[in-house]
């Protein structure tokens, strides 16, 4: 895939993403550092381009990553509650994640089975580089 084919891609499920409604059930919570959105875009495109609905916590208008507050925390619980399986996004990034620990140990908690993908990537960063390799 080019590079303009990849951008194309991310692109169209940017959009998508921003028509989807929070009051249904997911198949999958993706668990991610927002400081890999690239890449995190590109994990969506290949879950959807699969059947699979998908929750990405910044696409959600009702959260506000600006004003964290107890209430926040609830939100994320409740879309949890709402997904069949959480898939965590295990970069160099998720290290400095405030939410993606809380989030895997929530979903543990609250699920008759957890089922966590682990994406080790060799090259953070270079998308297409990694999306082939998936």
């Amino acid at each position: 895939m080019s590079r303009q084919e990849m951008r194309s891609s991310i692109t169209e499920s940017m959009d998508s993403m921003k028509h989807f409604s929070y009051s249904e059930d997911c198949d999958i919570f993706l668990s991610h550092s927002s400081l890999d959105q690239e890449l995190t875009c590109a994990v969506y495109d290949l879950f959807t381009q699969n059947g699979f609905k998908v929750y990405l916590d910044y696409e959600d208008n009702e959260l506000n990553p600006d004003n964290v507050t107890s209430a926040t925390g609830e939100q994320l619980r409740n879309r949890l509650k709402r997904c069949k399986c959480l898939a965590y996004i295990a970069t160099s990034n998720i290290v400095r994640s405030r939410w993606c620990p809380w989030e895997l140990g929530l979903f543990d908690g609250i699920s008759m089975v957890c089922v966590v993908f682990f994406l080790l990537l060799r090259k953070v960063g270079k998308v297409d580089s990694i999306v082939r390799n998936i």
